[in-house]
This record gives C-alpha cells, structure tokens and sequence, in this order.
C-alpha cells in the first residue's frame, strides 16, 4: 500500500511482465479501483488510502494548474518554445549573435519559431538556390516562407506556421540553440500594439523581408534578391517611404474634395470613386534617393542610406482625372 501511494503521488506507474501475464501500478491522476483483494480492508487503512488519495488529487490539479498557467504564459508572452529551450540544454542566443553568422566562415544561421538553426553545410543543397536561401542568412525564415509556402503544411491564416515533414527532417539535426526568450517576449509585446494617444499605433505589420532603415516612419526597402522574381512587385514587398504614421482612414466617413482655379469644387465619398470608371497603368515608382548608400562610400550623404530596393512595380488603378472635374 504504501509504494502503490508513493509511485501514485509521484506520477509513475510500475509494470511487471510474468509469463501468466502483467499488472500495473496506476499512475497519478487516474481513478482506479482494485478490485479481488483477499481481505477487507481495516479502518484505518481504509482511511490513510483516503487521505493519499486526497493528496494525489491535489497534486494533480496543482500540476495541471501549474501546466495551464505556463502554456498561458507562454501564449501572452510569445515565447512558447522557452520551456522547450530550457529543457534540451541546448545554448541561448541573442538575435544580434544570430546576426552576425552570415557567411561560411562564420556559419550560416536562421531562426524559424524562435529556434535557431546552422544551415552552413545545406545550403549548397538547397533546391531554390544558395541565393534565395542566403536571403534570410542571420534572420529569420518565416517572412521568406510566408511567400515560398512549399516549405508549410497547409494552415488557416493566423495559425503557427509548421513545416512539411521534409523540410522538418532537414531542420532536426541543424538545431544548434534558441533565441533568448526575453526577447522573444520583448518582441510579441511590442507587436500588441503602441499607446492609443501614439500616432503610430495605427502603423500596418511589415513583411520581414524588408530592410528597414527607419520603423516610424517607416522607411523599407525591398529585398534585392526578390525583385526580379516578379513582374509586379507583391504588395508586401513594395518599398515603403513615408515622412508620417499612416492616415486613420474610415472607408464609411472619407471624402475626397476636388477645388481649384476655374473648378466647381466637388466632394466624393468612396463609393462615388469606386461607381466611375476605372483605368489602370502599369508604373514603377522609385525613391529619389535610390542606392544613395553608394554615394556614401565617397562622401557621407544626407537622409537614408538607400541600397538598390527603394524600387518597385505595380499595377495602379483609379480615375481619370477628367471624371472628377
């Protein structure tokens, strides 16, 4: 009675194997009875299997408690994997170290779902090329995949994102650590949003992909080495140069008013726009201060330090401004 309380209240379980048969001790948490005992038991067993019972029980649902808390704490803090990366040993890293493996020599590092993976020895087996994948060397690879989606199971939007079991076995034995889960937390409480009164709350998420040079306002430039994947630019990779937050728009409240010299002013709601003719022309739109970063290798310039992505194309539609006179 007492090893069957002390393995009960430990959470194990004993099995041994005879050639009539097996038994087993139940484990924690799992409410048997044992039934053909030769004899009744006295009072005061009776009463000290209740009373460990009772303590199973408890310990149970502190351990379940326990459970939900972390895995709650884990969803509100955005670092589900802090449990796991404790759990394996395996080194923590900061996402500036992660950063500066880039190269062969250093090892070539990625992130996906918090872990941290040395890619060195694959990427010259990588099917879609060793440029492609270099794209995200020191980074993470969700913002790629999200675009190359033959890496993930099929999922409903806003779902963890899971990789396909092939891609799953090439990450296993490339696992070399995790990210510190203080800045994992860090990270998913600065997505939560910023103050009401910021004018920036209201700033849309931008692709990962993107290098940016400033966040508020937002300065990004499309990554080179996909620019050429696509005649039309996706909308999530277009280069973004603003000098303000993003306007708070109602689609239900705006209006557009057309005033000038020798021009009856006029409003129009959105839906008047949308009810007249549209016209559509394809238009690449470039910064004026494209690969200004290359100017500064000579002498240093004023305003950001541009590569060669604050460029982009895309089909725009609308008016003609005639309709609106």
């Amino acid at each position: 009675g007492m090893l069957r309380r002390l393995l009960a209240h430990r959470g194990l379980s004993a099995a041994v194997g005879a050639a009539a048969g097996a038994w087993a001790l139940p484990s924690a948490c799992e409410q048997r009875s044992v039934t053909g005992a030769p004899h009744a038991p006295s009072a005061a067993a009776a009463a000290a299997d209740a009373a460990a019972a009772a303590d199973t029980a408890a310990a149970c649902a502190a351990d379940a408690a326990a459970a939900q808390a972390t895995d709650a704490e884990a969803q509100a803090t955005g670092a589900p994997h802090a449990a796991a990366a404790a759990a394996d040993a395996l080194p923590i890293y900061s996402k500036a170290e992660v950063a500066k493996h880039t190269t062969p020599e250093s090892g070539i590092w990625v992130v996906f779902r918090g872990d941290v993976y040395d890619i060195t020895t694959f990427v010259q087996n990588h099917p879609g090329g060793i440029e492609k994948i270099m794209t995200a060397a020191g980074g993470e690879v969700e913002p790629y995949w999200s675009l190359y989606r033959q890496h993930l199971l099929p999922g409903a939007a806003g779902q963890e994102p899971k990789p396909k079991s092939h891609v799953a076995e090439i990450l296993a034995p490339l696992l070399i650590g995790h990210v510190d889960p203080e800045e994992l937390a860090a990270a998913a409480a600065a997505k939560k949003g910023r103050p009401a009164d910021d004018p920036y709350a209201d700033e849309p998420e931008r692709h990962g992909a993107l290098r940016l040079l400033s966040e508020t306002p937002c300065s990004g430039e499309s990554p080179q080495t996909l620019i050429f994947d696509n005649w039309l630019t996706p909308n999530a990779l277009f280069f973004v140069r603003n000098h303000h937050p993003v306007p708070r728009l109602d689609p239900a409240t705006y209006t557009l008013r057309v005033d000038g010299l020798g021009v009856t002013p006029r409003d129009f709601s959105l839906s008047d726009l949308e009810a007249l003719p549209k016209a559509e022309v394809v238009a690449t739109l470039q910064c004026g201060g494209n690969r200004r970063g290359d100017l500064d290798v000579h002498k240093r310039t004023s305003g950001n330090s541009w590569g060669a992505g604050a460029i982009s194309n895309a089909r725009w539609g609308g008016v003609y401004l005639r309709d609106v006179l």
